[in-house]
């Protein structure tokens, strides 16, 4: 069953929500809720998980195994550009699930020069404060 936008507003804007409802419904049913319409849920969810926020990178996790192509590539270009944010956080998520090519890449389908320039910048000084002996090796 989809939910309504009200129902969305209501149940599945914020993480702790959407994680109970990926572990009730399942992540494939979830997706497909959230990218129906004109996918402003979907939009909404991945702006949150670009943030790097802890709890909303537990829900891209949640999320990824009910992921299609599309969204699949959404959700990676949403990690990637929490990697600016968290480094730490997202360099924990390597795994079969986020794969290290997918996450440390440039979060725009086509930037300009100038926009790649200055996110390979932006990442580079964010891995460069990654201080956990266990992930130094990811981040160098």
């Amino acid at each position: 069953m989809l939910l309504s936008c009200s129902t969305w507003t209501q149940n599945l804007s914020e993480p702790d929500q959407l994680l109970v409802q990926i572990q009730k419904d399942g992540a494939k049913t979830i997706v497909q809720q959230l990218t129906s319409g004109k996918g402003t849920a979907w939009g909404y969810t991945m702006d949150k998980i670009s943030s790097g926020d802890r709890r909303w990178l537990s829900v891209a996790e949640a999320l990824r195994s009910g992921t299609d192509a599309g969204s699949t590539q959404s959700i990676y270009y949403a990690v990637s550009k929490a990697l600016l944010k968290a480094p730490g956080r997202v360099l924990r998520l390597i795994s079969d699930q986020f794969p290290m090519e997918a996450i440390c890449a440039v979060s725009d389908i086509e930037p300009t020069p100038t926009e790649l320039r200055t996110e390979i910048r932006e990442a580079a000084s964010a891995l460069a404060l990654v201080s956990d002996p266990a992930l130094i090796m990811l981040a160098r």
